[in-house]
């Protein structure tokens, strides 16, 4: 990230683990997979690949595994308890926009940035198994396996009904936008949008 923004991207990454790790802690996930981990990196999901939300601050690895371990509870809570608020601005001017086109591969400074796929491709890529690309591509994914860390099912997912699978914002964009981002120049906003992290 460039003109002095490594500080507020880190800063964002650390939100979004927290609110990885809250999500974990608060959404009763930590029967998942069972067990419990002395290295602190928690039990993986069913399909053995998820890895903790404290063990992944660049969300290039794949899932999200649940807490079990009272360390990394601890640490979660902490790092939760060290997050401050504020009250949100206004949504004057907000429009989906303001981020770049939705899923970009051209946003610089963010994991997988400018690879010849989109984000949202990358993250399929990523946490799907058995994939299936389109004719020609190693990018466009048209079926896989997904385990799904909030409810431990096995989704078989094809393209044709892509709305099975939803992929979204850790931190909605309007709630940025809310939050400072408004304020941001629009190269620091696709970064917001298309950071793996950010991203489920």
């Amino acid at each position: 990230m460039g003109h002095g923004s490594a500080g507020t991207g880190a800063r964002f990454r650390g939100v979004a683990i927290v609110l990885a790790a809250a999500t974990v802690l608060v959404s009763g996930c930590d029967g998942i997979g069972g067990g419990d981990s002395s290295t602190g990196a928690g039990p993986s999901a069913s399909d053995g690949r998820a890895v903790s939300p404290l063990k992944n601050p660049d969300g290039t690895k794949t899932g999200l595994a649940p807490l079990t371990a009272d360390a990394d509870k601890e640490t979660a809570r902490k790092l939760i308890e060290e997050l401050s608020t504020k009250g949100r601005g206004p949504k004057t001017g907000y429009a989906r926009d303001e981020f770049g086109y939705a899923w970009m591969d051209t946003a610089d400074g963010v994991p997988l940035a400018r690879n010849g796929c989109d984000t949202r491709n990358d993250l399929i890529r990523r946490d799907g198994q058995n994939l299936h690309f389109r004719s020609g591509s190693d990018c466009v994914v048209v079926a896989m396996t997904l385990q799904d860390p909030y409810t431990g099912t096995t989704i078989e997912w094809r393209k044709q009904k892509a709305a099975e699978v939803q992929i979204d914002h850790v931190v909605p964009l309007s709630y940025s936008w809310q939050m400072g981002s408004s304020r941001w120049p629009e190269s620091k906003r696709k970064q917001l949008a298309n950071d793996l992290m950010l991203a489920v």
